[in-house]
């Protein structure tokens, strides 16, 4: 990297601007802002000089301090907004997970695609390598099939930052799915009449049908329990969160139990395989296989149904499921978490409903 020139990731160019103001030496400050083709000029006060920002059509901006009469002054009141100070000695930075199923190198770089179509590049696979994607500058992200995954970053900016977090995220998430496997004796579970007595002062027990509360595990009852108690005490107690979306959670994981043991049954899901490695379970693939094998029937049934499931399931799985990492994901009222949950226990009742008509087509399937 060259001495006072700093490549500092995607931004939003207005927000940049401010941040950089807010953040000059005290003696310092932007006289006048002068713009040119994917070149911004901010003119300092006091003969101090210039600071140069040079972007592409992506956002991509690079700092430029070359022109600035004290550019160290500058540039350290700058390194904490801006993550200047992450180049280490050496050229690349490696940081080393493990991650040894190939199911969960696929999901891992599906959901990095999802969240960062504009970042991610260049994917290619060798006998060696689950998949080697080149990210933002010189930076890659690399699976090996010894299981060994590689983030290996030149430059730190906001995107890395992000896709960092989801990575120790999303392996921390999985080694908690892991302990739960189909082998497990499950808990036990009080009766629906009795659930719902000790838990009638709370309003969205309403919508928790009987069949789907008899067909739910011992542990996803004792989810939806935990979700309803936190739920009531935060809005009985009025209680003011920046972020709602942690009163889904507990909800998304019951969610989550319910679709393992629909697409179990149904035969989506190869119960041996998921026995030895829960990691198998790919729920979308299993969406998609509904809608394909039996969206007609079951659209006929309940309208809409297997659309509504698969932006449902989406939606769980990457804001609540997976809430350290997806951070930039809001519910910002108790009302808008409130019909996320409400969302999810009538999914859960509409797919019991057609469960029925599945099964027979199966069995006349056989027949035939």
């Amino acid at each position: 990297m060259k001495e006072n020139i700093y490549p500092i990731g995607f931004w939003n160019k207005e927000e940049l601007i401010d941040i950089i103001k807010s953040n000059l030496p005290e003696d310092i400050c932007v006289k006048t802002i002068d713009s040119k083709s994917f070149q911004e000029f901010l003119i300092l006060s006091d003969d101090h000089g210039k600071i140069i920002l040079n972007y592409d059509k992506s956002g991509h901006f690079i700092l430029n301090l070359t022109q600035c009469k004290e550019p160290e002054k500058i540039q350290q009141s700058l390194e904490k907004a801006l993550n200047l100070d992450y180049t280490l000695p050496g050229k690349y930075r490696t940081k080393t997970w493990k991650l040894t199923s190939p199911n969960l190198s696929r999901e891992l770089l599906e959901i990095l695609i999802d969240n960062f179509p504009n970042q991610v590049k260049k994917i290619k696979h060798t006998p060696d390598m689950y998949f080697q994607c080149k990210l933002i500058g010189k930076n890659t992200l690399t699976h090996m099939k010894n299981g060994d995954l590689h983030l290996r970053v030149e430059h730190r900016n906001k995107a890395i930052d992000e896709i960092y977090e989801i990575i120790e995220s999303f392996l921390k998430d999985k080694i908690s799915q892991n302990m739960r496997k189909l082998k497990e004796i499950d808990v036990g579970k009080e009766s629906y009449e009795d659930f719902i007595k000790n838990h009638i002062s709370i309003d969205i027990v309403q919508y928790i049908d009987k069949d789907v509360y008899n067909y739910l595990s011992g542990r996803d009852v004792w989810e939806i329990s935990d979700g309803l108690r936190i739920f009531h005490m935060i809005k009985i107690g009025n209680i003011p969160l920046k972020n709602y979306k942690c009163l889904v959670r507990n909800f998304s994981i019951a969610f989550e139990g319910f679709l393992i043991k629909y697409f179990l049954e149904i035969g989506f899901i190869d119960k041996e395989e998921y026995e030895q490695d829960p990691t198998t379970a790919r729920i979308f693939s299993c969406i998609n296989r509904l809608r394909k094998e039996y969206g007609e029937i079951i659209n006929r049934r309940e309208k809409g149904l297997t659309g509504t499931l698969s932006g449902l399931w989406v939606e769980c799985r990457n804001n609540y499921l997976h809430s350290d990492m997806y951070s930039f994901s809001h519910l910002y009222t108790i009302k808008e978490a409130e019909s996320k949950i409400i969302e999810i226990l009538l999914t859960m009742k509409r797919l019991l409903n057609v469960l029925p008509l599945i099964r027979n087509n199966n069995t006349n399937g056989d027949e035939s």
